[in-house]
């Protein structure tokens, strides 16, 4: 009875020693590299060291282990009784890596000795790391495979700003996006007829919208000219009512709609301007695009109003 109490607990042992695996540190190599040169250590900083280390210390404790218990079941009985245990210690080692609350045990097992086995490796550095092969010592660093996986890993470590995380999805998607993804169209916007009379009601109605250009339009739809409220508010009152078309600027610059949002901000920054009509393939009208717009798109939020 006892002898088999005995083989019990070595096959146990055996078994636990096998299922047990370090943490795996989150850090990259850049990164420990980073915290070496500004002599910063942390637990991750040691998990990233260590881990080949007790990788190998769970090895041999595996190996010992074993070894005792095919010694003392050889010993105690026959050699086929041996056969027999090793199979079924390699078969049920296998079944158990697998299941989830074998893992969930030996995790929880092992970081609560986490910070001793870490202690144990530093002060036996030299000849743990003797019997670790070189290409293990040192992890290779962090692979980013994707600007998912990227925005997935930065979520996660709560490192960014939501309004840095922000401007960081903007700046990647601000090459996709064309004009046409942003404009305002032709029928949405706010638009003035080149004959229509600038009296006290019209532009009031024009304050109300809080933009300050808006597209002056022939009656058949064509655009003729930008209105600015500025230059409107500085008709003398007492002045008889102009029409748009008399106020209006002719310089109009127009942007195809499969521009894309960085050749419309160059196009912007080389002109002076704050508004462009859009066009399509066939150069009519359809729609129009604010210097304002493609900042937001750029910063990735709001920052004022046409």
């Amino acid at each position: 009875m006892v002898q088999l109490v005995i083989i019990a607990f070595l096959f146990l042992i055996t078994l636990l020693f096998a299922c047990l695996k370090p943490i795996r540190s989150s850090y990259s190599a850049f990164e420990v590299n980073r915290l070496k040169a500004h002599k910063t250590k942390s637990l991750e900083f040691d998990r990233f060291f260590n881990q080949a280390k007790i990788e190998v210390l769970f090895q041999a404790l595996t190996f010992v282990s074993f070894f005792i218990l095919t010694v003392y079941v050889t010993i105690n009985f026959n050699l086929f009784f041996v056969v027999l245990l090793e199979l079924f210690l390699v078969l049920l080692l296998e079944f158990l890596r697998g299941q989830e609350i074998v893992n969930g045990f030996t995790f929880k097992l092992y970081k609560r000795y986490e910070k001793l086995l870490l202690k144990f490796s530093n002060k036996y550095d030299n000849i743990l790391s003797f019997f670790v092969a070189k290409d293990r010592n040192v992890r290779s660093s962090l692979k980013v495979h994707s600007k998912e996986e990227l925005f997935y890993l930065l979520d996660n470590s709560k490192l960014l700003l939501e309004d840095e995380m922000l401007l960081l999805r903007a700046s990647f998607d601000f090459k996709k996006l064309l004009i046409k993804d942003i404009m305002v169209p032709l029928e949405e916007a706010v638009t003035i007829r080149g004959d229509e009379l600038l009296g006290p009601l019209v532009i009031n109605e024009l304050h109300k919208t809080k933009h300050t250009i808006f597209p002056v339009m022939r009656s058949e739809g064509e655009v003729i000219g930008l209105l600015n409220l500025v230059d409107v508010t500085k008709v003398n009152s007492e002045t008889k009512s102009l029409r748009a078309i008399d106020l209006m600027k002719e310089d109009v610059f127009f942007v195809g709609q499969d521009k894309n949002l960085e050749e419309a901000l160059g196009a912007f920054l080389r002109s002076h301007q704050h508004l462009f009509i859009v066009v399509n393939k066939s150069k009519k009208a359809i729609g129009l695009v604010c210097l304002e717009d493609i900042i937001e798109r750029l910063l990735g939020r709001k920052i004022a109003k046409r």
